[in-house]
């Protein structure tokens, strides 16, 4: 099935949100649903060959091993027993809740910048940046995380970056640069912006298919129990409208 697709760019900063605890989920109209999206996108992390290593180590131990492994610490004494040593078990499934609060505490007091693109269905949808959801990708529930530790989640960001489609000239991107501090601990803080179809035709004859976006926005106060009240989103929907620009040697015009 043919689907009108744009690349939705963007560039955000969370200073005061570690990577762990930062995930991006998006969601149209059209019932399409992406969550915890790491692909086309930059996080600040990377896997490297010592981390190959590792997983092929692991699933060698599983498979030799018929009672290994319901534990973290089972997992540790089938990796004594051939003596090998265990390192990166953050990617093991059994030792994933432990591993993620350890990260939880090594990142307290950095932040994170996410940077890539999205494909998104030109209609009505919406992206977000959920601080704490990743818990539920490693085993933990997000209210495990609130027992152990009161957390208060500063939301403060700079968006460095946000684009529906490629650049031309004169295009203003309103929320390019734009810089929101958080007063209070938690909440939510809501874009809406208006994608306007535009079509730049330079002095040479070559075309540039992009979007011109308007924005409003409003923050929502939110209790530090209320988990699920939490992030920084972005809704999105495409006007019906197209505007056109051509070049000309003295001047502009629209259509």
């Amino acid at each position: 099935m043919f689907k009108n697709l744009e690349k939705l760019k963007f560039d955000v900063t969370f200073p005061a949100i570690p990577c762990t605890l930062l995930s991006i989920d998006a969601k149209d109209i059209m019932g399409e649903e992406h969550f915890d999206m790491l692909k086309s996108l930059c996080k600040s992390m990377v896997a490297d060959l010592n981390t190959m290593k590792f997983i092929v180590a692991h699933a060698m131990v599983r498979r030799n091993d018929d009672d290994c492994c319901n534990s973290c610490e089972q997992v540790r004494e089938a990796y004594k027993k051939k003596g090998w040593a265990l390192t990166g078990t953050h990617l093991i499934d059994q030792c994933m809740g432990k591993e993620f609060f350890q990260r939880v505490i090594d990142e307290e007091g950095e932040g994170c910048n996410i940077y890539g693109s999205l494909e998104v269905n030109k209609v009505a949808g919406n992206f977000h940046f959920v601080p704490g959801k990743s818990l539920h990708h490693s085993n933990v529930h997000v209210k495990d995380l609130l027992s152990v530790k009161s957390y208060s989640y500063n939301i403060s960001h700079r968006i460095n970056r946000l684009a529906f489609g490629d650049y031309f000239p004169g295009v203003v991107n309103p929320l390019d640069g734009v810089h929101w501090e958080h007063e209070t601990p938690n909440g939510i803080h809501q874009y809406f912006l208006k994608a306007v179809p535009t079509i730049y035709t330079d002095i040479s004859g070559h075309t540039v298919s992009s979007n011109q976006y308007s924005v409003t926005e409003h923050f929502k106060k939110s209790e530090p129990d209320q988990p699920d009240s939490l992030g920084v989103f972005f809704f999105y929907d495409f006007s019906p409208i197209k505007v056109t620009f051509k070049e000309s040697i003295s001047h502009f015009y629209t259509s």
